[in-house]
């Protein structure tokens, strides 16, 4: 583990060496967005809609395949 330590200790230096004084440590290379659309309530779909579309039901429930034993 020595060798890859120096290694890496190595690569420290090499960042070590440049020059960033005209970098802001906040500036990022691409543009920061907000990618989140606003949180709006909606109402959900009926119950009947969504159990007409499920492969199988049980009573109110949609039946679904075990995934875990």
């Amino acid at each position: 583990m020595r060798v890859q330590l120096s290694t890496i200790l190595e690569h420290f230096e090499l960042l070590g060496e440049i020059d960033v004084s005209g970098v802001q440590p906040t500036d990022h290379t691409l543009p920061l967005t907000d990618v989140m659309r606003d949180d709006v309530a909606v109402d959900s779909l009926p119950v009947d809609a969504v159990k007409d579309a499920a492969p199988r039901t049980e009573g109110d429930y949609i039946r679904v395949r075990a995934v875990l034993e």
